[in-house]
């Protein structure tokens, strides 16, 4: 994070995550479904 590459972010199922692509918007959410 912070311009540190990582390759594994441990995530509870079933929870909205914010992933910023590129600094354009802040406001987007997106869900994304994981596998447990």
């Amino acid at each position: 994070m912070n311009g540190v590459p990582q390759a594994v972010i441990e995530l509870p199922a079933g929870q909205i995550t914010r992933v910023r692509l590129l600094n354009l918007d802040n406001t987007v959410t997106y869900r994304l479904n994981l596998p447990d």
